[in-house]
């Protein structure tokens, strides 16, 4: 949408020397503009706020530099930082009433105003973009709230079971398999399909728990609460192991400060992967559209704080991850001695003496293990009663109530899938 300035507003505006700056964001100032000496760029971000009624949110302690390099990363406190300096918004408004009758006129003549790219906000919200924004929020928050969810059965599993530790291996599988029960369309894909994606995604997808586990601290957290520090370490491998998550993971994930509804989409996009050799095309378009889905609302979601193309970079940070995460964890599950650490070993003798209820599951997990990718599943494998379970019954016809009490309907271990009737709530992204 074409901007215009008024000739009187022109007219108001200050031509300052090359050595003064904006007030706002340090960069070179053009002159005077509502109030305050400003640049550019701080005055068509000013003026679009104002006329929009753009409303933002920061993400952080509202207390976010706002500098020549750093003002398109929150655009909360940038506006915040215009009104401390001076802009005022009745100037914008007297100038909009200027404006208003010749507005269609001027459009056609009028120069437009040199905001770059990077800088632009989207145009005034249609009913249906309000309604999209809405949505996007919704989903990303009823992800995180799996998350959330299966966190606390967790801890709450921990009190319940008598002095028995899970290892890290059965947590890694339970979290993988309360993901897949709630995250559409996974329980609907056939068995086959859903087997093959499982095996390929469990790995990355435990690998990035203990990246979420670990983001604000110095050591590594595994799935069964026991640190990791590398300055311990005295193994190489598994010190290679570590420097390689550290550095090629954790350090670019800090360095965007990625949050927790980054995390869970990050889970979210690495189990709805299409791309898996032998997978039906039924099921590869079903995740691919759910995929696509995710990522639409995700960018809708940081658009809501960012600039649209820092919003663009985000998720290709975080897309930029997967291959890394892929990568890592192919080296961990080909190590035994690693995979066990990491829980995406095979089945111990400590895992035997971790029963739900004392009684035996048979053949849970494969004693032999033809591929290192089938690690963390083979549980799942071994016993395809669980997969079946896992895409039983229809589908709700909305997501669940965030807001509701938490109730633990998730499992224990493994053996609650025989025996609870509940249907876990299933979140769908399209």
């Amino acid at each position: 949408m074409a901007i215009l300035m008024s000739p009187s507003v022109s007219c108001d505006s200050q031509m300052l020397n090359c050595t003064d700056f904006c007030v706002v964001c340090g960069d070179k100032a053009i002159g005077k503009h509502y109030g305050a000496v400003a640049c550019n760029g701080c005055k068509g971000f000013f003026r679009r706020s104002v006329w929009q009624n753009l409303q933002y949110t920061c993400r952080f302690n509202k207390q976010c530099n706002i500098d020549k390099d750093h003002r398109n990363a929150c655009r909360y406190c940038r506006f915040q930082k215009c009104l401390a300096d001076g802009m005022k918004p009745e100037a914008i408004q007297n100038e909009r009433d200027r404006i208003g009758s010749t507005k269609r006129r001027k459009r056609s003549i009028g120069a437009v105003d040199n905001v770059s790219d990077y800088e632009r906000t989207p145009s005034p919200k249609a009913p249906q973009d309000v309604g999209n924004t809405t949505a996007s929020r919704r989903l990303i928050e009823v992800l995180m709230d799996i998350e959330n969810r299966l966190v606390s059965n967790q801890s709450m599993t921990a009190l319940l079971r008598d002095g028995q530790e899970l290892s890290s291996r059965q947590r890694a599988v339970n979290h993988l398999i309360g993901w897949t029960s709630m995250l559409h369309p996974l329980p609907d894909i056939p068995l086959g399909d859903k087997g093959l994606l499982l095996k390929e995604a469990g790995p990355s997808f435990s690998l990035v728990s203990i990246l979420q586990r670990s983001y604000s601290l110095s050591h590594l957290v595994l799935p069964n609460d026991q640190l990791l520090s590398l300055s311990s370490i005295q193994q190489p491998e598994l010190h290679r192991a570590v420097s390689r998550i550290l550095d090629e993971l954790l350090t670019p994930l800090r360095r965007i400060h990625a949050d927790q509804a980054e995390f869970s989409c990050l889970k979210a996009l690495i189990l709805l992967s299409p791309d898996n050799v032998g997978m039906s095309a039924s099921s590869k378009d079903k995740l691919k559209e759910a995929r696509d889905a995710l990522l639409k609302a995700l960018f809708t979601y940081l658009s809501q704080t960012f600039a649209p193309l820092d919003a663009s970079l985000r998720i290709s940070s975080l897309l930029m991850i997967i291959p890394a995460v892929v990568s890592i964890s192919l080296s961990i599950i080909n190590d035994p001695t690693l995979s066990e650490i990491f829980g995406m070993g095979e089945r111990s003798k400590k895992d035997d003496q971790c029963k739900a209820d004392g009684s035996q599951i048979e053949n849970v997990v494969s004693d032999n293990m033809k591929a290192a990718t089938d690690a963390i599943m083979a549980q799942l494998m071994a016993n395809q009663q669980l997969l079946l379970n896992i895409s039983s019954g229809s589908p709700p016809s909305s997501s669940p109530n965030i807001l509701q009490p938490y109730q633990p309907y998730l499992p224990a271990t493994t053996m609650s899938y025989f025996n609870n009737p509940s249907q876990p709530v299933k979140v769908f992204l399209s």
